[in-house]
């Protein structure tokens, strides 16, 4: 779960391409990026519900709570561990508010 803060000046735009190096909340904070993982799921079904900014951990990834009166991306990442390396399959994005 990929989650990017949006600008004042791009509401609504986001990123269009994550770079294969996403960080951690902590980390993406640390570099000045606007987007990190919320959570993974490694070897388990997903979830049936998720609240984006629980404070919870999700695998390694912290789930930071969101600030109140600012727009947010959502993206959904699949992937899949393939001979060759892990390759991204699908990108799902999603509006939040």
């Amino acid at each position: 779960m990929i989650v990017e803060k949006l600008t004042t000046t791009a509401r609504r735009k986001r990123s269009t391409k994550y770079p294969n190096g996403l960080l951690s909340y902590k980390g993406a904070k640390e570099m000045g990026l606007p987007y990190y993982i919320a959570a993974e799921w490694k070897n388990t079904p997903l979830p049936k519900t998720f609240v984006v900014g629980d404070g919870k951990k999700y695998g390694d990834y912290y789930n930071a709570p969101l600030q109140p009166a600012s727009q947010y991306s959502v993206s959904l990442r699949a992937a899949t561990k393939a001979p060759a390396g892990v390759s991204a399959i699908s990108i799902i994005y999603l509006s939040y508010p």
